[in-house]
């Protein structure tokens, strides 16, 4: 009963609102939204040495300890063909990049994945949970305005589009671990973490102004729509850019427009299917925000995007033993709930 009192709560206030979490206000009926599609980047190969090795031209063979650039992609198995590049130097540079994908490290942050969280941290956790696990304080030596700045002139120089505002937040050696702020309170500190402080610089893929949902369309049952989100991300210290990667980019055009469902539809198809599933505990779903959920093929490096309003499940386990959250989608071209 008491579930079914808060559903009852929560779809009435979704219903009456008209305002997403994320400031997109809700649909008026007959609204149209586009449909893109896209293929995977090919990057001109010595813009992007000039940018992470500017020394390329003048190391010699005996300062690389790995120098491949092979003739077929490793991305793309059909259709379009693309060479790959991979360089490792004697001083610890790494550089791969092939179709819609960037890796750089300059080798001073060497467990760089543990210092944060393995990588790409904001594509799996909330803003605000980054926010409140990663605030933002200026670094004396660098500015935040000036490691925006940095970064943002390499993605203009790389020509990526179709991505949302960067997000910037300040991380200080050990913080996943000693502020517990994640999925992992029982890991001990890993030696080799460098205690100083760096901007993790963050870009989420977005079409107009949506932010893609990125690593939550995992939890489809229809691997259709298990597609490619862009994101770019930097670690940037006072020695300058220590990490960057960016994958699944996509030279993208509109190729249709179609007539969207309301967000309260979109609620009322929540409502009427897993918002009427049992629970133990209490379950609360958060308010719908409109992004794009993609149906992508590695083999050809080709993806499509269709609009959707996404809803965050959330059940607080009656036992205390913890929290479950699972996304649900419901395509607003048709209102149909997507799993």
């Amino acid at each position: 009963m008491k579930q079914a009192k808060l559903l009852s709560i929560f779809f009435a206030l979704i219903l009456l609102s008209g305002c997403a979490s994320d400031g997109v206000s809700d649909f008026s009926a007959g609204e149209t939204a586009g449909i893109y599609e896209g293929e995977f980047k090919i990057w001109d190969a010595e813009t992007v040495r000039s940018l992470f090795l500017p020394d390329f031209d003048s190391l010699s063979e005996e300062d690389f300890t790995e120098f491949l650039e092979e003739d077929s992609s490793v991305r793309i198995k059909d259709g379009m063909h693309n060479t790959y590049f991979l360089y490792e130097t004697v001083d610890d540079r790494e550089l791969f990049f092939d179709a819609g994908v960037i890796m750089y490290d300059d080798g001073a942050l060497e467990n760089y994945r543990q210092y944060l969280n393995y990588g790409n941290i904001a594509a799996n956790y909330t803003e605000e949970r980054m926010r409140e696990a990663y605030p933002l304080k200026e670094i004396e030596g660098l500015s935040s305005e000036e490691a925006l700045k940095m970064a943002q002139d390499i993605i203009d120089s790389l020509e990526i589009s179709d991505l949302a505002e960067p997000q910037i937040y300040t991380c200080t050696g050990t913080v996943m671990y000693d502020d517990l702020a994640f999925s992992y309170p029982n890991l001990e500190v890993p030696e080799g973490i460098p205690d100083k402080d760096v901007y993790y610089i963050y870009y989420p893929g977005a079409f107009e102004g949506h932010k893609f949902p990125t690593e939550t369309t995992t939890w489809f049952k229809n691997r259709d729509y298990e597609g490619f989100y862009s994101i770019a991300e930097f670690i940037i210290s006072t020695d300058g850019l220590e990490h960057f990667y960016t994958d699944y980019i996509s030279e993208n055009r509109k190729v249709d427009e179609c007539t969207i469902c309301t967000k309260s539809e979109a609620a009322e198809t929540i409502q009427n299917s897993i918002g009427r599933a049992k629970e133990e505990g209490e379950v609360s779903f958060s308010d719908g925000v409109l992004t794009y959920v993609s149906d992508g093929d590695i083999e050809t490096g080709t993806n499509k995007f269709y609009p959707a309003w996404q809803f965050l499940k959330t059940v607080d386990y009656e036992d205390g033993s913890g929290q479950f959250n699972r996304f649900y989608y419901v395509n607003a071209a048709t209102g149909d709930l997507m799993d």
